[in-house]
């Protein structure tokens, strides 16, 4: 696992973990709450995206 994915995978649980919150994260991460949101906007893009490539696939069957 790269370390990118490393760090978006603990920041995702840590999110969830907390309630979703963002300024919680930034604390208990010792990160920027930008940081933080830049992540976690990066995350919901990237699953968004793979939710629509496999709802593409599932039609397409």
């Amino acid at each position: 696992m790269s370390w990118e994915v490393e760090n978006e995978a603990s920041t995702l649980e840590t999110y969830l973990k907390r309630d979703r919150s963002i300024q919680s994260v930034s604390e208990k991460s010792y990160i920027h709450r930008s940081t933080v949101n830049y992540r976690i906007k990066k995350i919901k893009k990237s699953w968004i995206m793979t939710l629509v490539m496999q709802s593409r696939i599932f039609c397409c069957y």
